[in-house]
């Protein structure tokens, strides 16, 4: 008899917190469109036609090491990515390359003007565009971004 109501408990905790996270995702989806940011036109360092869409977001397996695929209006792509691997050393550098798959990429300044540039695009981005994993690492981006710029 315990071992009925207890799996009886057990099974209503879990329904019960299937249902909550089932209305969570459902309202955060409802309000995607209206949490957009505005995107201020900075210097275009990158030279990307608005709109931008990620193309790909993800995590290396060296450690941490978060990187982007960006395609622009025009179709030309920017990749960049945060170091994050286990020996990158502290402060995270980002690094960009217009060939994500050439390997060559170029450390930009820590809160530069390419940093800054970096947060608006991403900013900028219609959620709708990337998926709930892509957004686990472009919020993570974000964050990063947002502490070391100094407005």
């Amino acid at each position: 008899m315990i071992k009925t109501k207890r799996t009886q408990l057990i099974v209503i905790i879990f329904v019960a917190l299937i249902i909550v996270f089932v209305m969570v995702s459902f309202r955060s989806g409802q309000n995607k469109e209206a949490q957009r940011p505005e995107v201020e036109d900075v210097t275009n360092i990158f030279n990307l036609s608005l709109p931008v869409e990620v193309m790909q977001a993800d995590i290396f397996e060296d450690g941490g090491t978060i990187g982007v695929v960006l395609r622009d209006s025009e179709g030309k792509e920017l990749f960049f990515a945060l170091d994050g691997s286990l020996d990158g050393g502290d402060p995270r550098y980002f690094y960009v390359s217009t060939n994500h798959l050439s390997g060559e990429t170029v450390a930009i300044p820590y809160g530069g003007e390419e940093e800054r540039e970096l947060l608006q695009i991403l900013k900028g981005l219609d959620p709708l565009s990337y998926d709930e994993y892509e957004t686990i690492w472009i919020e993570r981006l974000i964050g990063e971004l947002e502490g070391r710029i100094t407005y």
